[in-house]
């Protein structure tokens, strides 16, 4: 009888775990999507992954010409907080072609089950960094 309520629990507890990652790694995956897109140039891709509601306060062209001043060599995402209004934070950092290393920001909202996409990408900054 003990060992059938382990066991219950440890696959209740497994699936709990692998459920939770999931969202995590959905949650982060707009925010790496973009980088990736934005470290290879290809910045109409990297637009891609912003909101519809992102994009009417952020035009293509101001994200470009703030892309194109601060090209990315590397990236490490680190920190996926998540709240359950489906809100999202996604810390890390990201080293530019200049061997400036500088922290970055996302907030990211769940737009249906499992969707993710950016709300906000705070400027790359030192301030950010000093965060973590």
């Amino acid at each position: 009888m003990i060992k059938k309520v382990s066991l219950t629990a440890l696959v209740i507890a497994a699936i709990f775990g692998f459920s939770s990652c999931a969202t995590f790694n959905a949650a982060k995956e707009p925010a790496k999507k973009c980088l990736e897109a934005w470290k290879a140039g290809d910045y109409e891709t990297a637009y891609s992954y912003f909101a519809d509601e992102a994009k009417a306060n952020y035009s293509l062209e101001e994200f470009t010409e703030y892309a194109e001043a601060n090209p990315v060599k590397k990236y490490s995402l680190n920190n996926v907080s998540i709240s359950a209004e489906g809100k999202g934070t996604i810390k890390g950092s990201v080293t530019l072609k200049s061997g400036e290393k500088l922290g970055c920001k996302f907030e990211v909202v769940e737009i249906s089950e499992g969707v993710w996409k950016i709300w906000i990408l705070h400027a790359f900054s030192r301030d950010i960094l000093m965060e973590e």
